[in-house]
């Protein structure tokens, strides 16, 4: 319970706390949107920490405004977004980039303002998280097979970026899959990348071409 003397402490535990209380709702929410075949991109990648709708100040507001600048927030956006994308979360946006973090109606952005200077980790960060789990841009051009769903090449739900190989990608299939992978387009892949024992068919009529 929230009073006037609580801490920065106490309201990211608090924080933490709710996270934790609805995440496996969320995560089912993932689950069922990959039973249809579907892909998860976000609306809203981070915590706003909303004020009261009334324009009224709480009385831990300070500590609520303070608490944006804290290291228990940058574990925490780092946490919260690890999870979305473990769970297959595509892309994960922000309400907005930069906005007031010192207001009664709740701190919105990840920067206080598009000015602000680094180091990120002190004067933004949630700003800091998020360039620190951004993917290397080389990294976006793998993909490896799960087999979660089937044996088809062509359903991006056995893959594990939800998104068919092209001729942009770099292949890996290992062992670690639950239906061997079947090839059941004609398609172009980068390169590909097989770990032993790995049993790949290509069914009749269709061909996998590798550009490397």
């Amino acid at each position: 319970m929230l009073d006037t003397f609580s801490t920065v402490n106490d309201i990211m535990t608090n924080a933490l706390n709710n996270f934790l209380a609805f995440k496996e709702s969320v995560k089912q929410d993932y689950r069922n949107v990959h039973m249809m075949g579907k892909e998860v991109i976000t609306y809203e990648g981070g915590q706003h920490f909303v004020g009261n709708v009334f324009g009224i100040p709480y009385p831990y507001q300070q500590a609520m405004w303070d608490a944006q600048y804290s290291t228990q927030m940058y574990d925490m956006y780092r946490m919260i977004h690890d999870s979305i994308r473990t769970w297959g979360c595509r892309l994960a946006t922000n309400f907005s980039l930069a906005g007031a973090q010192e207001s009664i109606y709740g701190s919105w952005g990840v920067l206080r303002d598009i000015d602000v200077a680094p180091p990120y980790s002190v004067t933004a960060p949630k700003y800091q998280a998020l360039l620190d789990i951004a993917p290397d841009p080389k990294c976006l051009a793998t993909n490896r097979w799960n087999g979660s769903v089937s044996a088809e090449w062509s359903n991006r739900c056995n893959w594990d970026r939800w998104c068919i190989p092209n001729e942009n990608t770099d292949v890996i299939i290992d062992n670690n899959y639950t239906h061997a992978p079947q090839v059941n387009i004609t398609t172009t892949i980068h390169s590909l990348k097989l770990a032993q024992n790995v049993l790949l068919t290509i069914l009749t009529g269709q061909q996998l071409n590798i550009q490397n």
